[in-house]
């Protein structure tokens, strides 16, 4: 993702839950092709296999 579109990610896990994990991209100028590129690598990479429910759920957030 980092080399396809310059936003290296950060992957955290709760606290009190290691099976609860959150990646965290930021800036991202173009969130359509972002979206397209991260799409492309998770299903190459197969990770919903691995989650629970096999899905993945996007939040975004901005400063107020």
């Amino acid at each position: 993702i980092a080399r396809v579109t310059g936003v290296t990610g950060r992957l955290m896990a709760r606290t009190d839950d290691a099976l609860t994990w959150m990646e965290v991209y930021e800036p991202i100028a173009d969130r359509a092709a972002f979206d397209r590129v991260l799409a492309i690598a998770v299903e190459h990479v197969g990770i919903t296999a691995l989650l629970v429910g096999g899905t993945r759920i996007t939040e975004r957030f901005e400063s107020l």
